[in-house]
This record gives C-alpha cells, sequence and structure tokens, in this order.
C-alpha cells in the first residue's frame, strides 16, 4: 500500500489519507483529490487545490473568515489608506476624496488646493469667470478664498459684490472746500475766488489785492 495499510483476516486492504483516493485500477496507489473542482471547494472566492488538501483565498480587499471559506470585505479607510484628506470605503476597495477647496492629485491619495481666483472656463459664464466670482478682486487661501475691493469700494454683504464708497458723504475726504464724489474715488474743488492747489485738495485766493 502507498498510504495506509489495513490487515483483515486472511488478507490486508489499502487506504489512502484524507484528500486523497484511491487510483482506478490500482488500488494500492493513492491519488490527490482535486477539492476545487466539487462546488468551488466551498471556498466564496478562489479555491486553490494543493496535494492532499485544498485551501481558499480572498480576492484583494477582502479577508478570509474563521471559518476559512468565506470572506469579509476590508475596511482599508481604517488600516491603511493612505488618504491624506477624506476616504470612502466600498466594497472590496476604496478612493480617497478632499475636503472642500482641494482637489485629487494624479495619485489618487494627495490633496492640493483649488486656486479659485484662477481664470478658467465656467460653464454658463465667460471665459474671464472664476470660481470665486468675485466681483473686483479675489485672494486665494488654502482651502478656500476671499473677495476684496479696490480702493474706494466697501464690499457687500454678500462678500462678493462692492459698492462706492462716498467719501464725501463719509468724511473720509481731504478737501479744504467742496468735495465732488465719483465712482470709486472724489475730487475737491474751490469755491469761487480760488484755486485748487497743487496737492488737489487745499485752496489757494487768486483775487489780487
Amino acid at each position: 500500500c502507498q498510504q495506509v495499510c489495513t490487515n483483515i483476516p486472511g488478507s490486508y486492504t489499502c487506504e489512502c489519507w484524507q484528500g486523497y483516493r484511491k487510483r482506478l485500477n490500482y488500488h494500492s496507489q493513492c491519488i490527490d483529490i482535486n477539492e476545487c473542482k466539487r462546488n468551488n471547494g466551498w471556498c466564496e472566492h478562489e479555491c486553490i487545490n494543493i496535494i492532499g488538501t485544498y485551501r481558499c483565498r480572498c480576492r484583494d480587499g477582502y479577508k478570509l473568515e474563521p471559518n476559512r471559506r468565506t470572506c469579509q470585505d476590508l475596511d482599508e479607510c481604517a488600516l491603511f489608506s493612505g488618504c491624506e484628506m477624506l476616504c470612502h470605503n466600498t466594497r472590496g476597495s476604496y478612493y480617497c476624496a478632499c475636503s472642500e477647496g482641494f482637489k485629487l492629485s494624479s495619485d489618487n491619495f494627495t490633496c492640493t488646493d483649488i486656486d479659485e481666483c484662477s481664470l478658467r472656463h465656467v460653464s454658463g459664464l465667460s471665459s474671464n469667470a472664476s470660481l470665486a466670482d468675485c466681483e473686483q478682486v479675489c485672494v486665494n487661501v488654502i482651502g478656500s478664498f476671499t473677495c476684496a475691493c479696490r480702493e474706494g469700494f466697501l464690499l457687500r454683504q454678500d462678500g462678493k459684490t462692492c459698492e462706492d464708497i462716498d467719501e464725501c458723504d463719509t468724511g473720509l475726504h481731504k478737501c479744504e472746500h467742496q468735495c465732488n464724489n465719483t465712482f470709486g474715488s472724489y475730487s475737491c474743488s474751490c469755491s469761487p475766488g480760488f484755486a485748487l492747489a497743487d496737492d488737489k485738495k487745499s485752496c489757494k485766493g487768486t483775487e489780487t489785492p
């Protein structure tokens, strides 16, 4: 016998170990049973036949359950995702994402700041539009942006548009005589008999004694 010999009165029998069967017409010899050929070895994913036995293996993104047959999804986000910001677990895999104001880099792990102020084509807007949509000045900051206004303007409560500051009404001017508000600025003028000085703010008399 190749593997197991059992003595019986007047003769003997040959048997095989578990995972083997007798070779046809050669009952003293044993050959390996390919357990994977029958119902995939009862493995949920992959069955790997080895001499005398077999084992189950799970696809990437899964781990073998204690019963050694079924497979459980791996939560890569809790283990080793490598995502810089956000990780979303999926069945058998995962993917990285970024917080608002950032975009996923080409390595699919790290995040880079989105420059909302840079000019780009935005659907439904002109080619000179930006994601920020500031009326006058856009200031990019990490993960976001802020709008600002040019000198002579004030940012409205919407945080994007600007309104003219009436320097004459608010007293922000430095005119000696009259103040004339203009869009985004102001100009000074003088009363009759006076002329505007070189500083464009003070007045000097023009009448001679």
